[in-house]
């Protein structure tokens, strides 16, 4: 099995939530589903929050080594 990938999730309040899965492919899917349907997050052993969509600012895998084209800002 290859290295763990961290998950950042930036929220519109500043806080950035992360967390560690075992591959490329599982964060690809995790980046997808989060996107799409909002952060989910244990608070306390008793508090389940989720966060809708449009309180994420952006979501990011590092390290990421395959898979896409290295763009740059332009403007």
């Amino acid at each position: 099995m290859g290295d763990k990938v961290k998950v950042q999730v930036y929220m519109t309040d500043g806080n950035i939530y992360e967390y560690e899965v075992d591959s490329e492919e599982k964060a690809r899917d995790h980046m997808d589903k989060i996107i799409e349907s909002g952060y989910r997050r244990k608070e306390n052993e008793n508090t389940l929050v989720w966060y809708p969509p449009q309180y994420i600012l952006k979501v990011k895998a590092t390290p990421f080594k395959g898979g896409y084209y290295n763009d740059k800002v332009v403007s």
